[in-house]
């Protein structure tokens, strides 16, 4: 394997077992569930020049990184020269610091982006404007990690009754060439600008929500139908 990751985080030896399906994304995340996948999975990282490693994978949704397995330790991903990240049937890239989910792919690309608020975890201002972490917040990367023998999985996301539910946000994006715009009416009017009319007469007659998933990929397949 290549040697492009860094940073090691915890380390454990539990053994348990497990029967959902071990593709199975998390409803929430919490203190000790911050994991988009339940267990880490079989994936790869494409790079810029098309070479591809294969690894154990998973998307870390409150440090905003992707992680993989090595020797029952993981470790983040050095995104410099990644291109994306295929994990089960889903697909991540990295931008501005961020990673964002393909959710569609015809000619335009749409994607999930994650934003954690962490000002929840922060106490108050001090008399001096300073802010300290309360202990929810100083323990994000305190994550279990279990090896699953049988089928050499690893699982996360052990949810404990005292966790504090994260809020996370979420936002849309759009790819076009190698650009990303946000996914709002005035991006596909600058992306499809020679079918500016058709387009806008087109959202006249219809009330799309542009934070609503199904929404945005019915426009876009509208787009690319042009």
């Amino acid at each position: 394997m290549k040697k492009i990751f860094i940073l090691i985080v915890v380390i454990t030896t539990s053994f348990i077992s497990f029967g959902q399906n071990k593709c199975d994304t998390s409803e929430y995340y919490a203190q000790n569930a911050q994991f988009f996948f339940n267990t880490f999975q079989k994936g790869t990282v494409v790079f810029n020049d098309e070479t591809k490693v294969d690894a154990i994978l998973n998307y870390n949704v409150v440090s905003n990184d992707v992680y993989y397995i090595d020797e029952n330790k993981y470790f983040s991903l050095n995104r410099e020269n990644v291109k994306y990240v295929a994990i089960c049937d889903y697909r991540f890239y990295f931008e501005n610091g961020k990673v964002l989910q393909l959710i569609f792919y015809k000619g335009v690309q749409l994607l999930v982006e994650r934003n954690v608020n962490m000002e929840e975890f922060y106490d108050k201002k001090g008399a001096y404007g300073a802010t300290s972490p309360n202990t929810v917040g100083t323990d994000f990367l305190d994550v279990t990690l279990s090896n699953l023998p049988e089928d050499r999985s690893y699982l996360v996301n052990l949810r404990d009754k005292e966790d504090k539910e994260i809020n996370v946000v979420i936002n849309y994006k759009i790819k076009y060439g190698k650009k990303f715009y946000p996914a709002t009416q005035k991006s596909f009017l600058k992306i499809y600008s020679e079918n500016k009319d058709k387009l806008k007469k087109y959202f006249s007659e219809n009330n799309f929500d542009f934070k609503n998933k199904q929404d945005l990929i019915q426009i876009a397949n509208y787009c690319i139908s042009l």
